[in-house]
Parts: C-alpha cells; structure tokens; sequence
C-alpha cells in the first residue's frame, strides 16, 4: 500500500505504552514474527504458514492475529474493548484503518 500525501499517521497521536507502540510498529513494517513472515526464511510454502497457537487451521498473518486466533481472544477482547472507547466508529473503519 503506497501513501497518496505525506502527512503524520494516526498511529503516531495515538497515547501508547511504549510496548503497544513496538508492536504497532512491528505490525505496520511487517515484522512481526508471525509464521507468515518467519515461514519464508525456512521456504515454508505460504498455504502452510500456519497459526501454531489455534486450531482454526489458518494461515498466521497480521489479521488472523489480530482478529481471528482463538489463542489470544481474551487480550483482543480488553484491546478491543479499549479501541471502542477512544474510537466509537473503530468497527466500521475499513481492515486497514482498524
């Protein structure tokens, strides 16, 4: 995805622990050590980069982390339940936006 103007992210206003804000960045620069990207140093064919903490049967990417893996439902539920309060409208952002 290419920026269309240069501006200051959302991200970066966003009042964050220093954790949150490593995170957020690895997520947005694509290194986080999800198996999608850690699977391609050891060839692992992409359909088979699956999430090895579910039973779901998918492959591990930022968006089965996020919003998918029943692994982490309990933490996804207190963050999400904190996005809803700084950001009402944050279930009707676009996947990208979220």
């Amino acid at each position: 995805m290419f920026k269309e103007c240069v501006d200051v992210e959302k991200d970066v206003k966003i009042n964050l622990a220093s954790s949150e804000r490593s995170v957020l960045a690895q997520i947005t620069f694509g290194i986080l050590p999800l198996h999608i990207e850690t699977g391609r140093f050891n060839n692992t064919k992409l359909e088979d980069r699956k999430c090895y903490f579910c039973d779901l049967d998918k492959v591990e990417d930022e968006w089965h982390f996020l919003f998918e893996c029943e692994a982490y439902k309990t933490q996804r539920d207190i963050w999400l339940d904190s996005s809803m309060n700084k950001s009402p409208d944050f279930h009707y952002l676009q996947n990208n936006d979220q």
